[in-house]
This record gives structure tokens, sequence and C-alpha cells, in this order.
């Protein structure tokens, strides 16, 4: 019996790293109509930890994509999930910032999207749709 239950948790485990490889390129998104293409690397971090709500002088509205968020983190801020869930503890509890907005996958972020220029994301490449821009993030 114990055995059993050791090679089921053995096979779970390199599953949900088998899966973790598997996920496409994470890219950060925005409404065509707010009319940004690029952003420095140090930009995201400003947004994504809090410390801004603005990019290139427009008030953005933050998501989390929980589908792509260790994505999200390992690849463009470089941060752990437990780094990242401190810095905004920290943020919320002194009111210095709003958290993002959790959102379950890529189709609840467009549809958000969709209602409000304003808003940015990130999401696999694959799953961007036409209308939206895949901002180039620069060093």
């Amino acid at each position: 019996m114990m055995k059993t239950s050791r090679v089921s948790t053995l096979f779970l485990l390199v599953g949900l790293l088998y899966a973790g490889h598997l996920q496409g390129e994470v890219v950060l998104v925005v409404n065509d109509d707010l009319g940004i293409s690029k952003v420095s690397r140090q930009n995201v971090e400003n947004l994504y930890l809090g410390r801004t709500r603005f990019l290139k002088g427009k008030r953005v509205k933050l998501t989390n994509n929980l589908s792509v968020l260790e994505g999200f983190l390992k690849n463009i801020l470089s941060r752990s999930p437990r780094s990242y869930q401190s810095i905004w503890r920290m943020q919320v509890f002194t009111g210095k910032a709003r958290e993002p907005r959790r959102l379950k996958n890529s189709k609840e972020l467009f549809q958000w999207m969709s209602h409000d220029e304003e808003v940015i994301g990130y999401a696999e490449r694959s799953e961007v749709p036409e209308g939206y821009v895949i901002l180039e993030v620069e060093p």
C-alpha cells in the first residue's frame, strides 16, 4: 500500500515538472488602443512590484494570470512566487498599492481587456489574439 502511494506521488511530481516545461513563452500584453509597444524591464518591475501605476505616462490596471504566473515571475520578474507574494502583502498592508486583479486564465484576461483599454497582463504567446499588442521588453 505504501509503495503504491510513493509511486503515485513520484508520477504526480514528474508530471507537474514536465507540464511546467511545456508552458510556452510568457509575454506582456496590452490593448492595441493603449498605444504602447515597448517597455523597459525596469518599468515592468516597477509596475508589478507596486512601485508605480503608470506605464509611459498612462495609468494601467495590473492583472495576474494565475495559469502562467510562475512563468511570468521566473522569466520576466526574476522572482520566486514567495518573494512576489511577500512584496504584495507589504504593499497592500501599508496602503501603497492594490494587488493586481487575479484571473484564472488567459481567456478571462482577454475578456477583461476587451472592455478596458487600461489593462496590462501576461499570457502565453500562442494564446494572444489579434487586436492586442505583445510588449517588447527592453533590458
